[in-house]
């Protein structure tokens, strides 16, 4: 190259023409100059620094950070220095690298700092930005992508030691962080305004990038606005963790649980899918009307307004409230009231967290019932077990001791009616047990066949034979059901009718009617005896209830008679009149084939 300029095969007037920029020509060993031009001498001072080194106008300090980036240089891809030369230590000028295609060595641009690059010294518009940005700073670039100006209290440390103004983004980054940053300033110097983020190493900054435009319209600089938003983005980050957590617990207790929340006054601003779902209200039912449409009448006004103080006071009022729903139907739940406290700690809403608990109050009403009735059973059973028992051993002690014959047969007989009276309770025990079984045991009924059967097995019943029955069926012949329960309903009720004839009837009647359908069978039992006292009725079917002092019964009959309907899904329904004689009426639905 050398050779080829001092011959003038290299055309100098490529670099005359920009009379107001210094050319020189680097050789690839990065320090012989080769080539300058007169604009280049000038600024330099030096009146001919042609086939020199760098060392002739630089110091050695500078060269050395020259050099070392020199390999970064590549076609479209310069570098840019702030440089002050040793002829004129006090001015600074702009060092551009350039790299041609197919060329080994380095095209170099020496020009002054620019006007605009002055004032950037002075002028305080950029530094007020800077001092207004929490965690922030402003860089200003040119178009060689020079940093010419760097404030903020983001990099007051790095400023300090002279890390950012008058260096090019080559002389900083490289790799995938330069390449990056070099598309960022490509964008805004084509005339696009943006922001964006930029996570680097663990921090996050947000930059607003901006282009400066001239007299002419043209991009002159650009500005970028940089914010660490690394603690915010942290801070967002664990927001959105806390939304997504508080989005599961809400859909977690809205699937298992009725929450209605409601202000201080009760109006209702809130009602989730369940309760609306359990109760048949919709969401706009319970905002017109409150929570009070759901109440049942179990509970007085005295427990809501327990409730009301409790809560007021900013306490958790935990109970048991039976609600109603819109169909009349009524359920427990296990309710939770929790005040919310706002940010003053004054009580502005309250949340109501009621789970079902209905099925679970059913079963210990119902177990409350079976200790009762088993209490009472054991008790009544003992006694009347016990007393048969005792009077057949009296009997029998007297008999040992009695040389009558008559009296000894009087004897046997009275033995004889207790040894009958205890069967006939045990054969009453055997059907409550019967009655409370699981099991179901499925048969084709015949009404007609088992209306004989049973006065046969009652016959020997006193005044059995006085007792006229009449059996009417429609129908179907045959009835599939529970042969054992029903076998027990017609032989307590033909049972009572022949018990509790009216002596002044005549002729003592039991009508029976039974209609067959495909899905129940109905059975009205009417007789003309001594019938039911009206305060009486109330209580017929409580277990061992005897509704006289000369009633002979066990007090389990008619008890039996409602468990045994019950357990096959049935109704029963009794009307009574005194004298007058009794009539009860049974709906008992059909077991269906393969139940």
């Amino acid at each position: 190259m050398k050779e080829a300029i001092s011959e003038g095969k290299v055309d100098k007037k490529a670099f005359l023409e920009f009379t107001d920029q210094g050319f020189a020509v680097l050789s690839n060993d990065k320090d012989t100059i080769l080539y300058t031009n007169a604009a280049f001498k000038k600024f330099s001072g030096a009146k001919n620094v042609s086939l020199q080194s760098l060392s002739g106008i630089l110091d050695q300090e500078k060269i050395q950070g020259i050099q070392k980036l020199l390999d970064k240089v590549a076609p479209g891809n310069p570098i840019t220095f702030t440089v002050n030369l040793l002829t004129q230590p006090d001015t600074s000028y702009l060092f551009d690298i350039h790299k041609k295609e197919d060329e080994d060595h380095f095209f170099c641009i020496l020009r002054p700092i620019s006007d605009l690059e002055k004032r950037l010294e002075s002028d305080e518009y950029y530094q007020t930005i800077s001092e207004n940005i929490p965690n922030g700073a402003v860089f200003l670039i040119d178009k060689n992508f020079r940093i010419l100006m760097a404030q903020g209290e983001e990099i007051k440390e790095q400023n300090a030691n002279g890390y950012y103004k008058g260096k090019s983004i080559y002389e900083l980054y490289d790799g995938p962080r330069l390449e990056f940053l070099t598309g960022v300033f490509e964008r805004v110097f084509k005339g696009e305004k943006f922001q964006f983020e930029d996570p680097h190493d663990g921090v996050v900054h947000q930059f607003t990038a901006s282009p400066v435009f001239n007299s002419h319209g043209e991009v002159e600089t650009a500005i970028f606005l940089s914010q660490n938003i690394t603690a915010q983005k942290e801070t967002e980050k664990k927001l959105t963790e806390n939304i997504h957590e508080l989005n599961f617990y809400k859909k977690a207790i809205d699937t298992v649980a009725l929450v209605a929340i409601t202000d201080i006054e009760g109006n209702v601003s809130y009602i989730n899918d369940e309760f609306s779902k359990r109760t048949g209200y919709s969401s706009e039912d319970f905002k017109a009307g409150g929570l009070s449409i759901i109440k049942s009448g179990h509970h007085n006004k005295g427990f809501f307004r327990k409730i009301e103080t409790k809560v007021a006071n900013g306490e958790v009022w935990k109970g048991e409230i039976l609600y109603k729903c819109e169909g009349g139907e009524e359920f427990w739940v296990k309710c939770f009231i929790i005040p919310f406290l706002d940010n003053t700690q004054n009580i502005n809403k309250y949340f109501h967290i009621n789970f079902d608990i209905n099925q679970r109050k059913k079963f210990e009403m119902e177990l409350e019932s079976r200790n009762f009735e088993l209490n009472s059973f054991a008790y009544h059973t003992s006694h009347d077990l016990r007393a048969p028992l005792a009077s057949i051993l009296g009997l029998t002690n007297l008999a040992e001791q009695e040389e009558d014959l008559a009296r000894i047969k009087e004897y046997i007989s009275f033995i004889q009616t207790s040894v009958k009276k205890q069967d006939t309770f045990i054969r009453t025990i055997l059907d409550h047990t019967i009655s409370n079984s699981q099991l179901i045991y499925q048969e084709k009924i015949n009404f007609q066949c088992l209306v004989h059967n049973t006065l046969e097995d009652l016959k020997y019943l006193k005044n059995s034979e006085k007792l006229k029955v009449s059996t009417f069926i429609k129908g179907s012949e045959e009835f599939s059901g529970d042969r054992m329960r029903i076998g027990i309903i017609f032989k307590n009720l033909i049972s009572n009718a022949i018990c509790y004839l009216n002596p002044h009837a005549n002729p003592s009647f039991l009508q029976i009617d039974i209609n067959v359908s495909e899905s129940e069978a109905t059975v009205i039992f009417e007789d003309n005896g001594v019938g039911i006292q009206d305060e009486v009725i109330k209580n017929i079917f409580n277990m061992f209830y005897r509704g006289n002092e000369s009633s002979q019964g066990s007090g389990l009959g008619l008890y039996i008679l409602k468990q045994t309907v019950e357990k096959m899904g049935g109704k029963i329904r009794l009307e009574s009149k005194l004298s007058k004689g009794t009539k009860i009426v049974l709906n008992i639905p059909a077991i269906q084939t393969g139940c």
